[in-house]
């Protein structure tokens, strides 16, 4: 646009268009000298709405099951198909959680339980292999008598960090507790929200239609589209990733006589909802927890857990998961890591179907601006 294309637009401009245009610009300016408040605010308000995100989010979960169960079930009421599709929908979901906690949780404390039983043993063995090194490596004698005399006093190291660690666990837990309140809250709402998204969607589709231009309506009606099928598209992706992965990681663990199978076959299955980094990690975490038991094996799961990515990667991801997304390697590896840097894991989940939203309105925008030249 050159400067004489400029200068028409801001003469064409209407008294109310005019009025609109000022008005973002003294906003913007408020924004800037009053950032931090503004942060503040969101920040406040994030809190207050919590429950309501919370509720949004669980609905949009529960609906992928619920709209499986409303094509299936023999029933001709509308009303009463919509209530217990719902009610299957959430059922379902709970079961599969609930199954899968009553069979880690107690495996989880059995673990721990032998950890620290064998938690002297270990610490001495790993001591002795510790000094095997030093002296094949000719390390100085004061550096061992440094080294032993810290190894003494662990417990007493140990107390003192759990000692400065308090008042933030306390805060943990005072927040995990007002957490299960708001999760409590948004479960209740993802009901109500279930058995009324048509009433929803077409209150909301009316608001657009009075507010926006026909134009801009039709272009929020079409961006919302692709948003509810590109996240719903990956979120089912992923959760049949996660399930396909960790059923192969028990097989595989229970093939090679990996102890913890059913745990490390949870934490692959669990991370690789992460995209690209979540392998990497699961991996990881499983392969310290083997160590623990035995280095050996925990050799031979890193092993196969390299294979089993390897196998991930190239042919389940592909399929299941890269359809639905669209996007190459690259742009997953940037998407994952701006989402990971800007709001951690959670960023890191929900960074790759951002970005594959992004991704496709730029390509629409490109396409239509070459069409027009």
């Amino acid at each position: 646009m050159n400067q004489m294309d400029f200068k028409n637009k801001i003469r064409d401009l209407d008294v109310k268009d005019f009025l609109c245009l000022i008005s973002i610009v003294i906003l913007m300016i408020l924004i800037l000298v009053y950032f931090k408040n503004v942060i503040d605010i969101v920040a406040y308000l994030l809190d207050v709405f919590t429950p309501v995100f919370i509720g949004i989010t669980l609905a949009f979960i529960f609906n992928i099951p619920m709209n499986y169960y409303e094509k299936k079930l023999p029933i001709k009421n509308d009303k009463t198909k919509k209530i217990l599709s719902a009610v299957l929908a959430i059922a379902s979901v709970l079961i599969f959680v609930v199954i899968v906690l009553v069979a880690v949780i107690p495996q989880i404390f059995e673990n721990i339980r032998i950890f620290l039983d064998n938690s002297s043993s270990l610490i001495d063995k790993l001591w002795t292999q510790i000094q095997d090194v030093f002296m094949y490596f000719n390390i100085p004698s004061d550096v061992i008598t440094s080294i032993e005399s810290y190894e003494t006093n662990i417990n007493e190291t140990i107390f003192d960090i759990l000692r400065n660690w308090m008042p933030d666990i306390i805060d943990s837990i005072i927040q995990l507790s007002s957490g299960v309140a708001d999760l409590f809250i948004g479960f209740i709402m993802s009901f109500y929200i279930l058995l009324s998204k048509d009433m929803l969607l077409k209150q909301i589709d009316k608001l657009s239609r009075a507010i926006l231009k026909e134009k801009n309506y039709e272009w929020l009606k079409d961006f919302s589209n692709l948003v509810a099928e590109t996240f719903g598209d990956f979120i089912f992706g992923q959760l049949k990733e996660a399930i396909i992965i960790g059923i192969l990681c028990y097989i595989g663990c229970l093939i090679l006589r990996i102890p913890y199978r059913l745990i490390c076959s949870l934490v692959i299955g669990v991370s690789n909802i992460i995209p690209y980094f979540g392998p990497i990690i699961g991996a990881i975490i499983d392969c310290v927890i083997i160590f623990l038991v035995d280095p050996f094996q925990a050799i031979v799961f890193l092993i196969f857990s390299t294979c089993l990515q390897q196998f991930e990667s190239h042919f389940i991801y592909p399929q299941v998961v890269g359809r639905s997304i669209g996007l190459s390697p690259l742009w997953v590896l940037l998407a994952v890591s701006i989402g990971g840097n800007l709001f951690g894991i959670p960023g890191m989940v929900i960074g790759l179907p951002t970005f594959a939203v992004a991704y496709e309105l730029i390509r629409r925008w490109t396409n239509h601006r070459l069409y027009n030249k």
